[in-house]
C-alpha cells in the first residue's frame, strides 16, 4: 500500500546535482558487516543515473556537517543510548541537506533510481508498518531506518523541533516531552522514542499537511523477520530469497553476520568466509562484480 500526497511537489530543476546518501557510525574502522553495507551503497550509487554520493558521518566529523552542541543527546557523553544520538543525527542531515539516510545496516539490493522516480527526491519517503498504526487513530507508525527529503522539507522539520522538545536525554526527560503522548504496544517508550514522536506530530496535525510524502509499507520485504529468515537464509540460500530495494538487519542480526564473516566454512584456516557462492548475503556484499538489478515492485506509476 502506498500514502502518497503530491501537494506542495516543486519539480527538480537542477537534474545533475549531487544528492547524498547518510550513513552514521560511531567511529572507525567500521565493523565488517557496516564497511561491507557502506561499500554496497557505493556500488549502487554509482550504477544510479541520478547523482549520489555516499557520505560516512561519524562522531569525529559530525561537526563537519551540523552543529554538534546543538542538543545534548548528540554528544556520546550525555547519553548511552546510540539510537536516541543517530535519531537527532539523521534528522539533522537531512533537515540542512536533504538526501537519503539509511541505518547502516541496511542492504541495498538495486540501484537507487526508485528513489527519484517522479520528482521522489522532493518528496518526503519513508516505509511504515500497517501493524502499528497508532492506537486506533490510523496514524501510521513510520520506520526511521530509510529515509528521504529534500533539505527543509516541513515533515522532518517538524519532526525534529518534536524530538528537541527532550530536555534531559533519560528517562525523565523522554517522559516530560512525550507527555500524554499515546504509544505504541509493540514499541519501547524509550528506545523508540523518535517513533512516539511522529505519534505526537499527527495526534496535532494531519499527515496531509506536511505534503509532499511517499509512504510505503514494510510489506515489500525490508525486514528479515516479516519474511520469517535467517540470516543463515540469506548466507546460505540463492539471492532471490529476499524481495524489495532495502533490507534491514537489526542488532542481533549484525552480530550474527559478523560471527559468520569471521568463521571459515570448513572451521579451519580457509580464508573463505562462512558464506555460500550464490547465496544473498554472496551476491550484495560480497561480490563486487555483481550487476545491480531492477525490480518490478517499484514501477514509474506508483513510486
Amino acid at each position: 500500500m502506498l500514502l502518497r500526497n503530491n501537494k506542495n511537489l516543486v519539480p527538480r530543476l537542477i537534474q545533475d546535482r549531487t544528492t547524498y546518501v547518510w550513513m552514521y557510525w560511531d567511529h572507525t574502522p567500521l565493523p565488517s558487516t557496516v564497511d561491507l553495507c557502506h561499500r554496497n551503497w557505493a556500488r549502487m550509487a554509482s550504477s544510479s543515473s541520478t547523482s549520489f554520493s555516499v557520505i560516512l558521518v561519524t562522531q569525529k566529523t559530525l561537526s563537519n556537517f551540523i552543529d554538534a552542541d546543538a542538543h545534548p543527546c548528540l554528544s556520546n557523553k550525555n547519553t548511552n543510548w546510540r539510537a536516541l544520538r543517530s535519531d537527532f543525527i539523521r534528522l539533522s542531515l537531512l533537515h540542512r541537506f536533504g538526501g537519503v539516510y539509511m541505518d547502516a545496516t541496511c542492504i541495498l539490493t538495486e540501484n537507487l533510481d526508485w528513489v527519484a522516480t517522479d520528482d521522489g527526491l522532493q518528496c518526503f519517503q519513508a516505509y511504515y508498518n500497517p501493524r502499528n498504526m497508532t492506537l486506533g487513530c490510523h496514524k501510521p507508525v513510520i520506520e526511521n531506518s530509510f529515509l528521504v527529503a529534500p533539505a527543509a522539507h516541513p515533515f522532518v522539520t517538524q519532526w525534529l523541533a518534536t524530538l528537541s522538545e527532550l530536555r534531559t536525554c533519560d528517562e525523565e526527560g523522554i517522559e516530560r516531552a512525550l507527555g500524554n503522548t499515546p504509544t505504541q504496544v509493540h514499541m519501547k517508550r524509550y528506545y523508540h522514542f523518535a517513533y512516539h514522536c511522529v505519534t505526537k506530530m499527527l495526534s496535532k496535525h494531519r499527515l496531509d499537511d506536511y505534503a509532499p510524502y511517499r509512504l510505503r509499507t514494510v510489506a515489500s520485504g525490508k525486514y528479515l523477520n516479516f519474511l520469517n529468515q535467517t540470516v543463515h537464509d540469506l548466507s546460505t540460500k540463492g539471492a532471490t530469497v529476499a524481495h524489495g530495494p532495502v533490507l534491514k538487519l537489526i542488532a542481533f542480526e549484525r552480530e550474527d553476520l559478523e560471527a559468520r564473516l569471521s568463521v571459515p566454512l570448513d572451521g579451519g584456516a580457509s580464508d573463505v568466509p562462512n558464506v555460500q557462492t550464490g547465496s544473498f548475503i554472496w551476491k550484495y556484499l560480497l561480490a563486487g562484480h555483481a550487476e545491480p538489478q531492477s525490480s518490478s515492485l517499484w514501477p514509474a506509476s506508483s513510486s
